[in-house]
């Protein structure tokens, strides 16, 4: 699966950021945040959410990632990352899923942008993405 530039370049400096340096220390408590995405009534086949912190409200925690795979999306899947409690920015992009021979995957909508308050504990969040007009 495809991500945007922008979405690639905030995902290497996370992965950078939350990375530590190998001090022990276990860092801050994160919290596994599942849920589903819809749009236009349907499960997004594919795609990807980003938590980013958001700085301007105080977070200055490590940001966090998770595939949506069939609608559904879990930062405790392999390969994700959950976040902190606090106040984020979440970006997510969705796509149909790559047909034989189809070089990128259509893209269902443009990055959606909406924000979330992370609990101190696991929380389901779901997300409709509006829809077409």
């Amino acid at each position: 699966m495809l991500f945007s530039k922008y979405s690639a370049t905030i995902l290497a400096i996370a992965l950078l950021l939350s990375s530590g340096c190998g001090s022990g220390d276990k860092g801050p408590v994160r919290h596994r945040i599942s849920g589903t995405v819809t749009f236009d009534g349907q499960p997004v086949p594919q795609g990807n959410i980003l938590f980013s912190p958001d700085a301007s409200k105080g977070n200055t925690g490590p940001a966090a990632y998770a595939k949506i795979v069939d609608g559904k999306y879990d930062t405790a899947s392999e390969g994700a990352m959950s976040p902190t409690a606090g106040e984020y920015t979440v970006d997510i992009e969705g796509t149909a899923v790559q047909a034989p021979g189809e070089e990128l995957a259509k893209k269902l909508f443009e990055t959606y942008h909406t924000t979330l308050t992370v609990p101190e504990q696991d929380h389901v969040f779901d997300i409709t993405v509006p829809g077409k007009k």
